[in-house]
């Protein structure tokens, strides 16, 4: 019997670099509250969760606010996985990061095209930014995973974006996440089942032709797509 959650994701900050024309936060207008204090981390201690994500908003925005949660955490022996865009990390960020023992980064890319990337981001020269931040990573050591969310902006990129990835910085762990609207405002850029399942496909081909890791972050069903009228 389970008598507590054994994983949680700490929202560091609602604030962010970029403003993804897919984001459930888009309405925060960038705020950069700081919502984590040393309360929370000293209840999941207490608790003895086994696994956190440290996410926002953009967790790098607070980077001593990160650094310090992270340090503890990890000196509880909990697992730590990091959510970021990456617009923010310098290579001394990676070095801190490999000296305290982060178990992994997820990030994100919307394309092997550094036009239509930037163009999904808002954030002109977001492309760049994030090549140069995991080959940061890379060169400490530290375990990446990135995800492509998929909407009807990118929906024929999934396969390239996968293998260039692969073919450019040897990274085999890659998830193409269908978009799941939080307002009208996204809806337009949502798939139909078609495309859902083409997505998937494109998946299996990249596990296929390279040896990906791969995977959805969400459970695929009804409510991910919609009917195709």
């Amino acid at each position: 019997m389970i008598l507590k959650p054994i994983f949680a994701q700490l929202e560091i900050t609602e604030g962010c670099t970029h403003r993804c024309i897919h984001c459930y936060n888009y309405y925060s207008k960038n705020r950069s509250n700081n919502f984590l204090n040393e309360k929370v981390i000293d209840s999941i201690i207490k608790n003895e969760l086994f696994y956190i994500t440290m996410t926002g908003g953009e967790p790098l925005i607070s980077k001593n606010i990160l650094f310090s949660s992270i340090e503890k955490l990890r000196k509880a022996n909990i697992d730590v996985c990091l959510n970021s865009n990456l617009y923010l990390l310098e290579k001394e960020d990676a070095e801190i990061l490999k000296d305290l023992k982060l178990n992994y980064v997820l990030s994100s890319i919307l394309s092997s095209k550094e036009e239509l990337h930037d163009k999904i981001t808002q954030r002109k020269g977001s492309f760049k930014k994030l090549i140069k931040s995991l080959e940061f990573l890379i060169n400490e050591g530290i375990n990446i995973s990135l995800n492509m969310v998929v909407s009807q902006a990118n929906i024929n990129e999934v396969y390239e974006t996968g293998k260039f990835i692969f073919a450019n910085l040897g990274i085999k762990k890659f998830s193409a996440t269908p978009i799941v609207p939080s307002s009208e405002r996204e809806i337009n850029l949502m798939l139909d089942r078609k495309e859902y399942i083409h997505t998937l496909n494109e998946l299996l081909n990249l596990e296929k032709d390279f040896g990906m890791d791969v995977d959805s972050l969400h459970q695929i069903g009804r409510a991910s797509c919609r009917e195709r009228v």
